[in-house]
């Protein structure tokens, strides 16, 4: 198959029902990578062809031909876009804590994939459970992309999180809580970008201000009132720390509530989203079930089983991860009887944390 190292690439197969797919990696998540590849190419359907294309910088040739390897069959093509002569352009956009530049390459998709009416992007720390050619073969005519509610930045607007709600009312009016969209799972209508916005406008947006969500905040804003909503299933949330559906999701809107209920279900792509919570970090991660059922037959087997191992004898991970499950289990239920959603009491405890963790504490 075609490994095409070029910044603006062309189709692996040739024809519009190839299900294009895009994702964003680094060389320390290559591991986790094979696994996403994995449970992607055991759901895959014989009938359809896969175009897929990881956005790198520092992915080393010997990793890339040992994910090649992987998946070498007839109806699949892997390849590797490398963004290491073009890091210049992502100059000066924020990151923190488990955000990285990686997650800003999507933004190029569309200028990077000219021949492509539509393309899905797939964040790198899911694990697929279901055929995404029929989430690739949704229809987006008159949208810019089709995505899932995002139950837990809803939940935070709604009561968890007054700093969420002030900063959506302040930058992104035109976005309810109901029409937020997960920014991990995404079908783009390509066509409608390249019509609507250049890559070069959606980079110079993201640096505009310090998005608290970086560019899912971003394309938010870009996509607000033109979203087509896909079954949630397709960006089913892990619980993270067995605390997001508690404390969080709790406050969404309760139609958010009961889609996202009926999604883990039946997920049919499982989001570990979240810091110092993935399966292949800790064993009793919300289903992880899934990521170690397609980990087993990966190259990268041994290692992940070492990741894991790693994060458990990790003095300072295991550290932040009790602090993280604490703070929600015991200060946050407190906190919300001493100072519940919308008081000013509860306006001010998150003020003094803003300014502490600024700080540096």
């Amino acid at each position: 198959m075609p490994n095409s190292t070029e910044l603006v690439l062309g189709p692996a197969f040739g024809d519009e029902e190839d299900v294009v797919v895009f994702f964003s990696a680094n060389a320390r998540f290559v591991p986790v990578m094979s696994c996403v590849l994995q449970s992607l190419c055991e759901n895959a359907s014989a009938n359809r062809r896969y175009d897929i294309i990881i956005l790198a910088s520092d992915i080393p040739e010997a990793a890339q031909e040992t994910l090649r390897a992987q998946v070498a069959v007839e109806n699949i093509s892997l390849r590797f876009c490398d963004f290491s002569a073009n890091m210049g352009r992502f100059a000066g956009l924020r990151q923190f804590g488990h955000f990285r530049i990686e997650t800003y390459f999507r933004l190029l998709i569309p200028e990077l994939a000219p021949w492509c009416k539509k393309a899905l992007y797939l964040d790198a720390d899911i694990t697929v459970n279901h055929d995404v050619a029929e989430l690739f073969d949704t229809d987006v005519e008159g949208y810019l992309v089709a995505a899932a509610h995002d139950p837990d930045t809803a939940g935070q607007y709604c009561g968890f999180d007054p700093t969420r709600r002030a900063f959506m009312d302040a930058h992104l009016p035109q976005v309810k809580p109901e029409t937020y969209f997960q920014a991990g799972v995404l079908l783009l209508n390509l066509d409608a970008f390249r019509a609507s916005y250049t890559s070069e406008e959606m980079l110079q947006l993201a640096a505009s201000q310090e998005w608290p969500l970086l560019d899912q905040d971003v394309l938010n804003y870009l996509c607000a009132g033109r979203v087509r909503y896909v079954n949630m299933a397709w960006n089913t949330l892990i619980d993270w720390q067995r605390l997001r559906r508690t404390y969080i999701i709790a406050e969404a809107p309760a139609e958010l509530r009961v889609a996202y209920d009926l999604a883990r279900t039946q997920p049919y792509i499982i989001h570990y989203a979240g810091p110092e919570n993935k399966p292949w970090e800790f064993g009793d991660v919300d289903m992880g079930e899934y990521f170690w059922k397609y980990a087993q037959y990966c190259p990268y087997y041994a290692e992940l089983l070492n990741m894991q191992e790693e994060s458990r004898r990790a003095a300072s991970r295991r550290t932040r991860r009790i602090s993280d499950f604490w703070k929600y289990r015991l200060i946050v239920p407190l906190a919300g009887i001493v100072a519940p959603p919308g008081s000013s009491l509860r306006d001010l405890g998150y003020w003094v944390y803003r300014q502490l963790n600024t700080q540096g504490y």
